[in-house]
């Protein structure tokens, strides 16, 4: 198994964090052509995962966002947001939204391109009260 494009609580950064999550695949040994195919919860302190997939899916890195009425101390406490590529259909573009303690699905939004969809590899995540600043 394998873990890309790792991410955590922001309120984390710089802090011990017991929680990470990535894309990852448990297909083999042959990295040159594996296509990570879910997204995964790893506790550092138990040493144990959860994950989510879906055949056909393939998961863009997860960004988390806390819930803004949680306490710093619930650490994994929000969601994991990430958007999917449909290996069956590039015209078709998917937001997941899951539960960051269970990684269990909540919602998803599907929407029908004019275009192929490709992987968007990073993602990011702007509060409403912050300032984006694009060059």
């Amino acid at each position: 198994m394998f873990i890309e494009l790792p991410r955590i609580n922001y309120f984390y950064n710089g802090r011990k964090y017991n929680y990470f999550y990535g894309v990852s695949s448990d297909k083999g040994p042959n990295w040159t052509s594996i296509v990570p195919d879910r997204l995964i919860k790893v506790d550092l302190r138990n040493k144990t995962n959860k994950h989510w997939s879906e055949e056909g899916k393939i998961p863009n890195e997860p960004i988390f966002v806390a819930n803004p009425t949680s306490k710093w101390t619930d650490e994994d406490n929000g969601v994991i947001l990430s958007t999917l590529v449909d290996q069956k259909d590039d015209r078709v573009a998917t937001l997941l939204i899951l539960n960051a303690k269970d990684m269990q699905e909540l919602a998803r939004v599907e929407f029908k391109t004019t275009g192929p969809f490709t992987s968007s590899l990073h993602g990011q995540w702007a509060n409403h009260a912050d300032k984006i600043h694009l060059l």
